[in-house]
């Protein structure tokens, strides 16, 4: 009984230890799993990491490669600029060069005459130097390519599209570079020029992109031009350079003219700019005759100078108003309104074809020794 017992007892302890070794042997294979698990993550970690580690370098690698790219583009962006300013400085010697030999033909005159005569005042000094440039010579000035700083401005600030465009009424004792200056400055940016004197005045060919708000007036129509020099202000003219003389001559067809009163003190500008308000006109200029001051005042239409003619009447005593002037009358030395004879008329029809009415005609004034003419208006 007892061994029976015993041989129970051993079958049960070695059912059990089979159950606990079965148990111990799948909990290892979970063990061993999750240890395959865990490497598994690591390897991908590590993995991930030298991905990563590649992928910064990579980065870097293209970060310094832009930098350097820039850095080439920066430098050959400043040796452009400055070939650029080079070439200026060197056209603007060759301008400066260019009126520097023109103006020393104009000093030798001038020290010859303050040797034999006394000296004059200042305004005929002036004077007598513009006359020193002879009628009809023409001179040039044409810049050079255009830089980054000028296409910048070009885009921004200037009309895309360039114009041929003559400007009338400059002074005669401005300089080429003044005048050149003068339109960059304020109506454009200007690629060529060129000009030709006449009398008191010179005639100005210029090639250049309007500012944007000419460019607006220009296609509006309007014709004024405002400059400044020496803090005086003038006004000129401007047109398309492919109009034909009559129809020039018919946009400033319809003319007044009134002689301005010693008592009258104002500049001319103030003067031009109430006259023109005052009197709905597009455009007004001052002339003078032997120490006389006249305004000239135009109109786009014939009911709106004789308007300004009725109100002239009311504004001002018979005679002291406005006057209707013809295109071809002229103001003698006396300071009465003439009208032009047959000989200067004949004289007008053998230039036209040279071109040099068109210049003539922006004189008003300047015909005073054309010959013997009859009396149209008399000032009182």
């Amino acid at each position: 009984m007892g061994g029976r017992g015993f041989k129970i007892y051993d079958r049960r302890n070695e059912r059990v230890a089979a159950l606990n070794y079965e148990r111990i042997k799948i909990e290892n294979q979970d063990i061993e799993h999750k240890c395959i698990g865990m490497k598994k993550e690591m390897d991908d970690m590590k993995k991930e990491r030298d991905d990563s580690v590649l992928t910064s370098g990579l980065m870097i690698t293209d970060m310094e490669n832009r930098i350097r790219n820039l850095e080439a583009d920066v430098m050959a962006k400043e040796r452009i600029i400055l070939e650029k300013n080079e070439e200026t400085n060197i056209l603007w010697g060759k301008i400066k060069a260019l009126e520097d030999k023109e103006k020393e033909p104009t000093c030798k005159a001038m020290n010859n005459k303050v040797q034999k005569k006394k000296k004059r005042p200042n305004k005929k000094r002036k004077r007598a130097r513009a006359q020193e440039i002879k009628n009809g010579m023409i001179n040039e000035i044409k810049i050079g390519v255009i830089g980054d700083n000028e296409k910048d401005r070009l885009d921004k600030y200037l009309a895309e599209k360039s114009r041929d465009i003559t400007f009338y009424d400059v002074p005669a004792y401005w300089s080429d570079r003044e005048i050149f200056a003068n339109l960059n400055d304020n109506v454009g940016l200007v690629k060529y020029m060129r000009s030709k004197r006449c009398h008191k005045y010179k005639t100005v060919r210029a090639t250049l992109h309007f500012s944007k708000e000419y460019e607006k007036i220009y296609k509006e129509g309007g014709v004024n031009v405002s400059l400044t020099r020496n803090n005086r202000q003038f006004f000129i003219r401007m047109f398309d350079s492919r109009l034909t003389y009559r129809e020039v001559k018919d946009k400033f067809r319809w003319q007044a003219i009134k002689r301005l009163e010693t008592d009258i003190q104002s500049d001319d500008v103030q003067v031009i700019k109430e006259f023109v308000k005052g009197y709905n006109a597009f455009f007004g200029k001052i002339i003078r005759v032997k120490g006389m001051r006249f305004i000239i005042v135009y109109f786009n239409k014939e009911s709106q100078l004789m308007s300004a003619i009725n109100e002239s009447t009311k504004k001002y005593d018979i005679g002291h108003g406005l006057w209707i002037k013809k295109q071809d009358d002229f103001i003698d030395d006396n300071g009465d309104l003439q009208e032009i004879n047959g000989r200067l008329n004949n004289w007008n029809k053998t230039s036209r074809s040279s071109g040099s009415r068109m210049d003539w005609e922006q004189q008003s004034g300047m015909c005073t020794h054309a010959g013997p003419s009859r009396t149209n208006k008399q000032w009182r």
